[in-house]
């Protein structure tokens, strides 16, 4: 019997560098929208199409979908809060001074994954993200909490 753990790591290294080196800035696109009544812009991978908009009381849901039906969504308003359905189990979160700031889940069933992060000025939401994609949507939302300021 052939040991094949050698090639296997290589394989899988492999796989993880070329996965996070296709992940940049060159692969998204800027998307603008209106929250608040003012327009904000976030970058997307570029096989997104959007905005949408549901208009409410309070404020929008402003919604961007992919080709393979993979959706963000940003909360601009008050007295609502964005939900999953029931497959999804909340895996970790992330605290800042005492107050999560992130949210992470995945749907078992399905093998998919959704996050949700609060900041100033909105709430955003992406789900039903295949297990190929989550890291391309992870860099997306961390280069977001970079740049903005989270819920106090």
């Amino acid at each position: 019997m052939r040991n094949y753990t050698l090639p296997l790591i290589f394989s899988l290294i492999s796989q993880i560098v070329f996965s996070q080196a296709s992940i940049n800035s060159e692969s998204l696109k800027t998307f603008s929208f209106l929250c608040y009544n003012q327009t904000d812009s976030i970058k997307l991978p570029k096989d997104f199409i959007g905005p949408d908009y549901f208009n409410y009381e309070e404020g929008s849901i402003v919604s961007f979908m992919s080709s393979d039906a993979i959706i963000i969504s940003i909360l601009c308003g008050g007295n609502a809060s964005m939900t999953l359905d029931s497959l999804y189990n909340e895996v970790d979160s992330l605290k800042t001074n005492g107050r999560i700031v992130s949210i992470r889940f995945k749907n078992v069933k399905q093998n998919k994954y959704a996050r949700q992060d609060y900041f100033e000025d909105f709430d955003i939401l992406y789900q039903d993200v295949p297990f190929e994609r989550k890291d391309e949507f992870d860099y997306v939302f961390d280069r977001l909490r970079d740049k903005r300021q989270i819920k106090k």
